[in-house]
């Protein structure tokens, strides 16, 4: 199964993430720091990152950049995570275009299943982990 790496600092969402994550046989790691998420996936090497937009002293946008601008990091499809729909308008359209997917919190494991297999490249169906819509 795909790795999938959260980049959240709220520990309840990272929980809830890997919770999901893991009921859809994804094996997942996270980091809670910004400042230390490059580090972390370059270490971890994820097939995708759930990226939180809005966290302190390094935000989800500069992440993004510093990721797209890494030759060895810019391959792996980002879907951000935001709680906040104003975040997006904080970017510009170069970063948008960069985004494999978003998800606006609260979502349910099903837009979260359907934003990763796109971010992968993957059909529409439940194929990935399948049985559960639990939402």
């Amino acid at each position: 199964m795909p790795k999938v790496m959260v980049v959240d600092d709220d520990k309840a969402i990272i929980e809830l993430l890997e919770t999901m994550l893991s009921s859809e046989g994804f094996c997942s790691t996270s980091v809670s720091r910004s400042v230390d998420a490059l580090d972390h996936i370059r270490r971890e090497m994820p097939d995708v990152i759930l990226l939180d937009l809005m966290m302190p002293k390094v935000d989800g946008w500069q992440v993004l950049a510093a990721l797209k601008k890494d030759a060895e990091l810019r391959h792996i499809p980002v879907v951000v995570v935001t709680a906040r729909v104003d975040a997006m308008a904080d970017s510009s359209n170069e970063l948008l275009s960069d985004l494999a997917g978003f998800l606006l919190k609260p979502f349910d494991i099903e837009e979260l299943m359907l934003a990763i297999q796109k971010a992968l490249g993957l059909s529409n169906g439940r194929e990935l982990g399948s049985p559960s819509p639990v939402h």
